[in-house]
């Protein structure tokens, strides 16, 4: 009378590698919700914002960030209410020039938010759940005005995944050769990953979304208790259980942040003898 335990986990590493992988479309929050920012003005970074958590970008930890006018956010506080340049050629990585280093551009391209649309911000969720979202809504190109983009980018706390949605993002062939990049580079523009086919380029995309994930070293152990004893009996996502009566088995998943902090979650889950095999536990 036997089963096996599996505690399903979001796996994820250090910040000093990252994967890039295809998600679905599926924007977590309304392109329309949040703060309104850099309110009818062309080619800018805006105010200095706080992150509302400590997130870690590229092995360095950071608390506030700013955003640009051009669908992009930077962790380089010294941009913050100066210009945001609109014209670049380079792709990702880039030690000169744009685009910028220390960033993330979903997608960096010539917008003009004093034509119309709207660029706002949210923290929203609580501790260790908190997201910060940026949404540009409806902002027309610059030079061709009767286009226009909706995107979204969201940094999550703790496990500092990084992803960017795209509801409609077409391109203006007339204007800095229709250039525009998805992507994230380090500060010293030594280290940068995009997705396929979205590095610096005219391109056009639609409901598509990206997910940006920390790959180095495991940042998450697992352990699963047996209620009442305080050691673990298995240090693996699995574990194989053969109660004789009614008892409680507990996975706890433990995050060891980027500022040293832990979170800590468990999930529990009642056994008793004769249960079928492949039970899982989302923590």
């Amino acid at each position: 009378n036997c089963t096996t335990l599996t505690a399903s986990v979001l796996e994820v590493g250090e910040t000093d590698t990252y994967s890039v992988s295809s998600i679905p479309y599926n924007p977590p929050y309304p392109y329309n919700q949040g703060t309104n920012t850099i309110v009818g003005q062309d080619d800018t970074w805006g105010n200095v914002i706080n992150l509302g958590f400590n997130f870690c970008f590229f092995g360095n930890t950071y608390s506030q960030i700013i955003i640009g006018a051009n669908g992009l956010v930077s962790f380089d506080l010294s941009n913050a209410n100066s210009w945001c340049e609109w014209q670049f050629t380079n792709t990702i990585p880039n030690a000169n020039d744009e685009p910028y280093r220390n960033s993330i551009n979903g997608a960096y391209h010539d917008m003009d938010p004093s034509v119309g649309g709207n660029i706002k911000y949210s923290i929203l969720g609580s501790y260790p759940c908190r997201t910060f979202v940026v949404n540009f809504n409806n902002v027309p190109h610059f030079a061709c005005n009767s286009i226009t983009t909706t995107q979204q980018i969201v940094l999550y706390e703790t496990t500092n995944v990084i992803e960017v949605y795209i509801d409609d993002k077409p391109t203006c062939n007339s204007w800095n050769s229709g250039n525009a990049v998805i992507g994230i580079q380090n500060t010293a523009g030594t280290v940068g990953y995009t997705p396929p086919n979205r590095n610096t380029g005219p391109w056009s995309a639609s409901n598509e979304a990206w997910r940006f994930t920390p790959s180095g070293p495991s940042i998450c152990s697992v352990n699963w208790f047996q209620e009442g004893d305080p050691n673990p009996i298995s240090t693996y996502d699995t574990v194989t259980v053969c109660p004789s009566s009614p008892i409680n088995y507990i996975a706890v998943v433990t995050y060891t942040r980027c500022d040293q902090s832990l979170v800590i979650e468990k999930d529990t889950i009642l056994m008793d003898a004769g249960i079928q095999q492949g039970n899982t536990l989302d923590t």
